[in-house]
């Protein structure tokens, strides 16, 4: 009789042993799983977040391209946004009249996670009032000039008075290369487009003059 008790009571605790047993298995299996569900919504996050800062720079990059096909500061602000695959950027401008330059803001987004990417552009104006890439020739002129003059080679002002520096290439004093710039633009803008020579008779104040040589 007191062998059988003993039996019913052993099978009771290995049955209580293997339900804790099993127990402690499922704690540690569910643990596991947590841990590389949490391992693998880390590592997409990252991806995406990578994806996401190279959007921002897209958009950057779109965003200086914009400029240089834009160079008019009156258009300033403005926004931009275009989708690329599976993500998208919106990028804008302003320009901050304190620092005299453009902020470029760039917003990149893929899925749940977004990046912010800012540059200034510092656009340095042209310095000549009056400058060529050959002669300056002006041996009957007058009047005054009002800033630096250069020419790449020899530079001949006659009566001309320049209030700037007065440099020339032919003389050993450097070659200047004038940026790139969309001419039409400004031809555009004009209020008065001047084909071939034109004398100035008296001070000019009536608007933009675009003399096409």
């Amino acid at each position: 009789m007191r062998q059988e008790k003993n039996q019913k009571n052993n099978r009771g605790i290995a049955l209580l042993l293997t339900i804790i047993v099993m127990m402690v298995l499922f704690i540690l299996g569910a643990a596991y799983l947590g841990a590389i569900t949490s391992e693998t919504g880390i590592a997409v996050n990252h991806v995406n977040s990578l994806r996401a800062f190279y959007m921002a720079d897209a958009g950057i990059a779109r965003g200086i391209r914009y400029i240089i096909d834009n160079p008019d500061l009156s258009l300033l602000p403005w926004t931009l946004a275009e989708k690329l695959d599976d993500g998208s950027f919106s990028v804008s401008a302003v320009f901050d009249s304190d620092q005299g330059v453009i902020v470029i803001t760039s917003t990149g987004s893929v899925r749940n996670a977004s990046r912010i990417l800012e540059i200034k552009i510092d656009i340095t104006p042209w310095e000549y009032a009056l400058f060529s890439d050959e002669d300056i020739s002006a041996g009957g002129a007058s009047g005054t000039v009002d800033g630096k003059v250069h020419a790449n080679n020899l530079a001949e002002l006659g009566g001309i008075a320049v209030t700037g520096q007065i440099t020339q290439g032919g003389l050993g004093e450097g070659l200047v290369i004038m940026p790139l710039v969309d001419m039409e633009f400004y031809e555009n803008l004009a209020t008065d487009l001047i084909i071939g020579d034109y004398t100035i008779q008296t001070q000019y104040n009536n608007g933009i003059m675009y003399v096409k040589a």
